[in-house]
């Protein structure tokens, strides 16, 4: 940003404009609900990162809901680990998935774990 007078801008080359461009931003929203029903709330994401190796992808959301006046604040973290065939120790893999989450704030808990086992079709 160059300040100065508009009249001696001219003779650098420069010029003043009004014209602001406009950044296109987006929003988005979450729903969630209890597999009972009994707890539901809606929300907005904050924060979603993607970070991947070569066996590992690790997708972290943050959104905050509110119910009954109440803001929470929380993270969801999913942890899909790739193998071409090699054995996975799938309770080491879980032990530090979950050391990984409380690592990030101690006062977090865990709240559901999900496996899923898929093998290519071949």
């Amino acid at each position: 940003m160059v300040y100065g007078d508009p009249s001696t801008l001219a003779d650098q080359g420069l010029h003043s404009t009004t014209q602001v461009p406009v950044v296109a931003t987006e929003s988005r929203k979450v729903a969630l609900e209890s597999e009972d029903g009994v707890y539901s709330a809606t929300g907005e994401i904050v924060s979603s990162q993607t970070i991947s190796s070569k066996t590992r992808t690790v997708e972290t959301i943050t959104y905050k809901t509110e119910k009954d006046g109440v803001v929470e604040t929380r993270v969801e973290q999913k942890i899909t680990i790739q193998s071409d065939g090699d054995p996975i120790d799938h309770d080491r893999a879980l032990a530090e998935a979950i050391q990984e989450a409380t690592a990030m704030n101690p006062d977090m808990t865990v709240e559901k774990i999900e496996i899923q086992q898929q093998t290519a079709p071949q």
